[in-house]
């Protein structure tokens, strides 16, 4: 499994690329989305990252390139079937998504 990760890096660096990648890959590794938590410092951060997993998620499973990068950036072999059952548990758990700002994270 995947350890805790902090990823730091100045504007427009892939931060929440990266961010939707390795949540995607705790997906795509049987993850509970209730047990995946992603925290930044803005409630339009944690909107973008979300926004960003299920784009990622619509275009590796739309195009056959998309996924093909996606693992050669990953260093992964997915396949269309895996991100396909992904992202129906994914959708079906939305309610269960913790994406959210730090200071949230700590008042509930």
């Amino acid at each position: 499994m995947y350890k805790p990760t902090i990823i730091s890096a100045s504007a427009g660096s892939g931060k929440t690329y990266q961010l939707a990648a390795r949540y995607i890959m705790l997906i795509l590794s049987n993850a509970e989305v209730e047990s995946i938590i992603a925290t930044t410092f803005t409630r339009k951060a944690a909107g973008e990252i979300t926004e960003r997993i299920y784009k990622l998620f619509l275009e590796c499973i739309s195009d056959a390139n998309k996924l093909e990068q996606f693992n050669a950036v990953t260093n992964c072999s997915y396949t269309l079937d895996e991100f396909r059952s992904a992202f129906i548990r994914l959708t079906n758990n939305q309610s269960k998504l913790q994406i959210s700002t730090l200071d949230s994270l700590f008042v509930n």
